[in-house]
């Protein structure tokens, strides 16, 4: 593994519980990888959601897709202990995998303020976009989305289906603070894939990105936000869904831990 990169120290990966995360989970462990990154994963028990299956009549859907007839306070017990299992042991798997250090701890309570009170300015966050945008406004999916729209670190926005055959890094040249963390940031990651890294300079627009690269996407593209236009999340979000590879965002250069 890398002598990590000393601006950011973790790379944190969220997800509800029972949501099916294993692609998620191993590309975010090869980043944090790549970025001598401690992988800091954080399973999120949302007491809302808990509440709504209390009420009579609800339906527990467990993660193996069969319907329960009532979400009972056990029921919900132990479908949430499996899927906590299950989850640790596929982030043992893929740690060991890549050989990297890694934390984990359950969270509970709105996603939004769990994420909010554990994410640090020299995080990086990871964000996978659900298959559809219905599912990114849905409960609970919609409080992930604001946690990491509001993170104080940077963003790491996994589209659901990035193209295949994907190699290289692309490294957008912008201004400010955070540009000498971009071309840093971009050069570590090139450097563990042994990939080529692409310096682009001058692109107005992320709609012509593809002209940049032709038939071989990147494996990811670091920027800085506001370059390319992209400010937003909202924004940001379309750009990775659309381009179908990861945005690796970067704000301005943080300031440690």
């Amino acid at each position: 593994m890398p002598e990590p990169w000393t601006r950011y120290t973790r790379l944190v990966f969220g997800c509800a519980v029972g949501a099916r995360a294993d692609q998620d989970l191993a590309e975010a462990a090869e980043i944090a990888s790549w970025l001598g990154l401690e992988l800091a994963a954080m399973l999120i028990e949302d007491e809302a959601v808990a509440a709504l299956g209390s009420h009579p009549g609800a339906a527990l859907l467990s993660p193996t897709g069969a319907v329960q007839s009532q979400a009972t306070g056990p029921a919900m017990v132990r479908e949430t202990s499996a899927a906590t299992r299950a989850f640790r042991r596929r982030l043992e798997h893929e740690a060991a995998r890549v050989k990297l250090t890694w934390t984990f701890q359950t969270l509970r309570g709105r996603a939004e303020t769990a994420i909010a009170q554990t994410v640090r300015q020299s995080d990086i966050v990871v964000y996978s976009e659900p298959p559809s945008l219905l599912e990114r406004d849905a409960f609970p999916q919609r409080d992930l989305w604001q946690a990491v729209d509001r993170s104080p670190g940077a963003v790491l926005y996994r589209p659901s289906r990035p193209l295949p055959a994907r190699s290289g890094i692309v490294a957008i040249a912008g201004m400010g603070a955070a540009e000498a963390s971009v071309e840093a940031v971009a050069r570590q990651l090139a450097q563990a894939t042994r990939e080529p890294l692409r310096m682009l300079v001058g692109v107005s627009n992320w709609r012509a990105l593809p002209e940049q690269w032709g038939h071989t996407p990147p494996r990811l593209i670091v920027l800085a936000r506001g370059t390319t236009g992209l400010s937003g999340s909202d924004a940001i979000a379309e750009a990775a869904h659309r381009l179908r590879v990861p945005l690796l965002v970067l704000e301005e250069t943080p300031q440690g831990a």
